[in-house]
């Protein structure tokens, strides 16, 4: 489509005056413009013929299209004098720049006409095609984006490409007026530290064989949500290794469980962390955890890379259930034969109700009840071991077990018979039971008589309860029976300077704490405060090359006591973790907040409420 410029008009002279009007088109495939110069020349004042040689130029770009000398005659009116043209080359971003000038004068120098046309900037010509992202925004790796590619020409077709980092190839050729991308995840290895890049894409527009022109234009990249690292393993192992040994199984209360994620970057980053999640609570993996609950526990493990990228795996446990051996008060009586049958016989035979927690991992059991049962004469001396036994089965129901060694135990002696039943776990509970001598009604020594008994000590051994219908004095103090309390006349109640007898208070009266004349047996005070049935502290550093073993006083506790410990004096918030706590022992180490074990100075006290118990 041609373009016109003007009419510009000169300065009249005389009644004459030049008028230039420009016309320019454009030959977009050729990146050309054909400037087209028309001049006439405007007369008002009649008919004019000249005798002399005219000068008639024109000149576009400084290059004349017109020059004429020679004879002119031009009566009134508008006469088209020159009309010429040139052809302008556009440069390769398809600009160009247009000045002409054109003039008349004779020789004579009777009049002379010009007009000057100040510089045109000539329309673009398109050339290399620009492109964009339908829909605006950047690349994305794995996702296919359309390159929009609006081309000048319906002829132009279209080379694209791109280059990242020191990455390149070819996205299409000969496209038209758009092209498909996917860009590949393989690009990313060149920004192993970022999640976005900048890509550029290389448009070289053609017209046939021929280039038209070239458009660099640079785009964001960024890392497709899939780019993630990836963690291919989270492992769970037991650091408790009888636990691990025993049962390889995680076992509740007694596993310390500690976790390690094996993961690997994605398209050239690098893993920089590592974390665990353990029934929705954090954990590294320098920490260990211990479950106080059985069942499913909901677990993972997630890496994020240099790229500040995360990846994740579930990786969920089971812990079994668990509850330390359990021993009810046990019977110890004598018997006439290896048979069992009670009587007063030198034999020993246990009615034992205990049992053990069942420990099945994969339905194969892995726990066992171990019976160990040791005697000693209750007068002194030191235990031996009579049974060290497994059991068949992981508990005894009112079962009869005769203690080894055969008729062993003298009908005239009192034994102490400790009994304990320990599993697969080293957990135990212990009872220590005394049976006496054998029966008599009546039994005459030299130094003193026994009844219900054989005679072993004192000037009365008496086995059961004692009867008295009057009376009875004890160093010279007569006891007597009163209702349901025993209050003699020559006794007078309790003081705290003097002995004497007062009733006892029921339980429910101690707690009530309102009678202010009866009496509380220890065991009364110690329910009524629910104190400890047993207890011990102390004091220790723990140590940075791992934990350190507790031994609590011997017999002391009959079960697992309740453990607690606390840091007393270190620079840093520390936490302490006590774990293998048994009747008789328990290992104490202390961790910063970070998760490192440090040497510090810790307290413990063990309590244990109740004689089957750690808790109540």
């Amino acid at each position: 489509m041609a373009i016109t410029y003007g009419p510009y008009y000169g300065t009249a002279v005389n009644g004459r005056q030049l008028a230039v009007t420009i016309i320019v088109d454009q030959d977009v495939a050729s990146n050309t413009s054909t400037v087209r110069e028309i001049t006439q020349l405007i007369s008002s004042n009649g008919s004019a013929a000249y005798s002399d040689q005219m000068l008639i130029t024109n000149t576009i770009n400084g290059a004349y299209t017109v020059w004429w000398q020679g004879y002119a005659s031009y009566g009134a009116g508008t006469h088209t004098i020159t009309d010429s043209y040139r052809v302008i080359s556009h440069d390769a971003n398809g600009n160009a720049n247009a000045t002409v000038v054109t003039g008349i004068q004779d020789t004579t120098g009777s009049f002379a006409l010009s007009v000057t046309v100040t510089t045109l900037t000539l329309p673009n010509i398109p050339r290399g095609t620009t492109p964009s992202i339908s829909g605006g925004g950047g690349f994305t790796t794995g996702a296919a984006s359309t390159i929009s590619l609006p081309r000048a020409d319906s002829s132009y077709t279209h080379d694209v490409s791109y280059t990242f980092g020191s990455q390149s190839g070819t996205i299409v050729t000969g496209a038209g007026v758009s092209a498909s991308w996917t860009p590949p995840h393989s690009l990313l290895t060149e920004i192993p530290n970022s999640a976005t890049g900048t890509v550029d894409i290389t448009v070289v527009t053609k017209q046939g064989a021929t280039v038209i022109g070239s458009k660099k234009v640079g785009f964001t990249l960024a890392a497709g949500a899939s780019v993630v690292p990836v963690v291919s393993a989270v492992a769970w192992t037991d650091q408790n290794p009888t636990v691990a040994s025993a049962v390889g199984a995680f076992v509740q209360g007694m596993s310390l469980i500690k976790g390690a994620v094996t993961a690997a970057g994605a398209q050239g980053s690098a893993i920089v962390s590592k974390a665990l999640t353990i029934a929705g609570a954090p954990v590294t993996e320098s920490q260990v955890w211990q479950p106080t609950s059985s069942g499913a526990v909901v677990a993972s493990g997630t890496a994020t890379d240099s790229r500040g990228r995360s990846g994740s795996k579930a990786q969920n446990f089971t812990v079994l259930a668990y509850a330390p051996p359990t021993l009810a008060e046990p019977l110890v009586r004598r018997a006439t034969s290896a048979l069992g049958t009670v009587g007063d016989g030198e034999w020993l035979r246990l009615d034992l109700t205990a049992a053990v927690q069942s420990l099945k991992p994969a339905g194969v059991e892995k726990n066992a009840l171990k019976l160990k049962v040791e005697t000693k004469p209750s007068s002194g001396g030191a235990w031996t071991t009579r049974n060290n036994e497994t059991h068949t089965g992981l508990s005894y129901n009112n079962t009869a077990v005769m203690v080894a060694g055969g008729n062993v135990f003298p009908l005239a002696q009192s034994f102490d018979v400790r009994i304990t039943i320990t599993d697969n776990l080293g957990q135990s509970a212990t009872f220590i039971r005394s049976v006496g001598t054998g029966g008599a009604s009546l039994d005459i020594a030299g130094t003193g008589t026994g009844h219900g008994k054989l005679w072993e000590r004192g000037g009365i051994d008496v086995a059961g309860k004692g009867y008295f219908t009057d009376d009875v004095l004890v160093n010279d103090v007569a006891l007597s029976k009163v209702g349901h309390t025993h209050a003699g006349t020559d006794v007078p109640a309790a003081t705290t300077a003097a002995r004497g007898t007062v009733p006892l208070a029921s339980q429910a009266e101690a707690d009530a704490g309102t009678d202010t004349a009866k009496a509380m047996t220890p065991k009364s005070v110690r329910d009524r405060g629910y104190a400890p049935w047993a207890m011990a502290a102390g004091a220790l550093t723990t140590s940075t090359s791992g934990a350190i073993a507790v031994t609590l006083p011997a017999s002391r506790f009959t079960q697992q006591p309740r453990v607690v410990a606390e840091v007393v004096d270190h620079p840093n918030v520390c936490v302490t973790h006590t774990r293998a706590v048994s009747a008789t022992s328990f290992s104490l180490s202390a961790y910063t907040i970070g998760g490192g074990i440090v040497a510090a100075a810790c307290h413990w006290q063990a309590v244990q409420m109740t004689s089957s118990s750690g808790s109540g």
